[in-house]
């Protein structure tokens, strides 16, 4: 963003440059200090405006401050002296959730659930509650879910032989539990794709006793609305605000050095 200057700002400029780096250190405090507010209008909106439900969201937001002096020893020239407020990427370097939920579009399914977008329900998350995140043992993870076998053939899917008695195959699941999984083949310690009772695609997992769903597999793909939550905290920092920004930290100065 660069800020025009007007007649006042450059008889305050003229003052500054007799003092040294006195001009440098006014620009990187101004935009540092608005690079600060943008960061947190940011968050701000994003905690008004999304469930934010870990620390390692809004740590993703990450700003590089100005610098006044280059590495060589040397004072910046004016149009040089920049901040950097943007979103970290994933490991991997993969792109972050919060820059896929600014801009929106459509998400695709997962090969690590059957081509399905794999969305979480409140089962899967810790205290069973939609604004915290998911637990451990409930993360999707490659390789993680299975296709149980009953008798050798797939089971808890569609085309299984349940599909117009659903029930049916919920009460062939728990007799199996309470007998051992005699004769069904799959790891029950570890979460497994099956149908509920409407016939609708899932991730379950036992937990104690009980077969409970933990992830919707109905959908190819989801429409991700546009959030722009981003783009309206850099409208909180127009060239009028950081002009009189400049002009506030450029007086304390002249009057430090008076």
């Amino acid at each position: 963003m660069r800020v025009k200057y007007k007649t006042n700002i450059r008889t305050v400029v003229k003052r500054l440059k007799k003092s040294g780096n006195t001009l440098q250190i006014v620009a990187a405090d101004t935009i540092n200090e608005s690079a600060m507010l943008l960061d947190r209008n940011y968050q701000r909106l994003l905690r008004k405006k999304h469930i934010v439900r870990t620390k390692f969201t809004l740590k993703s937001v990450k700003t590089y401050k100005a610098t006044m002096i280059r590495k060589s020893g040397e004072p910046r020239p004016l149009h040089d002296i920049n901040a950097i407020v943007g979103i970290r990427k994933m490991k991997g370097g993969a792109e972050h959730y919060l820059a896929k939920l600014e801009e929106g579009g459509i998400q695709k399914g997962s090969k690590k659930a059957k081509n399905k977008v794999p969305i979480p329900l409140d089962t899967a998350r810790t205290s069973k509650r939609e604004d915290k995140p998911i637990a451990a043992r409930n993360r999707l993870l490659k390789g993680e879910a299975q296709t149980l076998l009953l008798n050798g053939r797939k089971f808890g899917v569609k085309n299984d032989g349940f599909n117009k008695n659903p029930r049916q195959r919920f009460a062939i699941l728990y007799k199996e539990i309470r007998q051992g999984n005699a004769g069904v083949q799959g790891d029950f310690s570890k979460q497994f794709y099956f149908l509920d009772n409407k016939n609708n695609l899932g991730i379950f997992r036992l937990v104690g006793s009980r077969v409970i769903k933990i992830r919707n597999l109905e959908n190819k793909s989801v429409r991700r609305k546009e959030s722009r939550m981003f783009k309206k905290a850099v409208k909180t920092q127009t060239p009028a605000i950081i002009r009189k920004r400049f002009m506030s930290n450029a007086r304390k100065e002249i009057y430090k050095s008076a």
